[in-house]
């Protein structure tokens, strides 16, 4: 793969989706701990960009990170295993696959969680005010209606 990475972000999606290019396989990866890792720094990165936040609260906001995300599972006395996993403003996320433990359920849980984060960072999913213009003009057009008999 030869494409420049512009951020960290990138840098862990390219792990998640392409784990043959970087030498790793997604079992090697701790998929929990990157889901927390990102929210976390995604935390700490808002409190930063906050004017009226000081460092106290910066490092605060840090610590408050353990009760950021919500894992739960779905009771069950033997395989498959369901896992949840509830980010910071109550996206909720499930496992993909059919898993024997709960381990790996949790995992998968995070891994979608994860992917999920990642892809709500990419530029083309802001919503700006061009996009809620052009959304509106398109809107608009489409609902027109021809008063003109024939």
């Amino acid at each position: 793969m030869s494409q420049v990475w512009d951020s960290p972000y990138d840098n862990m999606m390219s792990h998640l989706l392409s784990p043959s290019d970087f030498g790793t396989s997604l079992k090697d990866l701790n998929i929990v701990a990157m889901l927390h890792n990102f929210w976390e720094q995604k935390q700490v990165k808002q409190v930063k960009g906050s004017d009226s936040q000081s460092e106290d609260s910066v490092k605060g906001s840090a610590s408050q990170s353990e009760g950021l995300l919500l894992y739960e599972s779905a009771p069950s006395p033997r395989p498959p295993y369901i896992y949840y996993v509830t980010l910071p403003g109550g996206s909720c996320f499930g496992n993909y696959k059919e898993c024997e433990t709960q381990a790996e359920a949790r995992r998968d849980a995070a891994r979608v969680a994860l992917m999920n984060s990642l892809v709500n960072e990419l530029p083309s999913r802001r919503i700006t005010p061009l996009f809620i213009t052009h959304s509106l003009q398109e809107a608009a057009s489409a609902s027109t209606v021809s008063l003109a008999q024939d």
